[in-house]
């Protein structure tokens, strides 16, 4: 039992290592998604990846930075 709980965390260990090379060799992209809802429109920057996805989608990337743009309340010029 000893032996094989070693040999797991050895594992772990070096998954961990392995995650860490990988992110500094290829580092994520970044992104920025604005969601207006004014206008009802949303739009990606940069728009430069290779997968077709929805705004929508893209806003539920980790690497995602979400920007959500809300409706004036009404009164708001008063």
């Amino acid at each position: 039992m000893g032996i094989i709980l070693f040999n797991l965390r050895d594992l772990q260990r070096l998954e961990r290592r392995i995650s860490k090379v990988q992110k500094e060799q290829a580092p994520p992209t970044l992104r920025m998604v604005v969601l207006n809802d004014e206008t009802e429109s949303a739009e990606v920057f940069p728009y430069d990846f290779e997968e077709e996805k929805s705004p929508l989608e893209i806003v539920k990337d980790p690497w995602t930075l979400s920007l959500n743009i809300e409706k004036k309340p009404e009164g708001w010029d008063k």
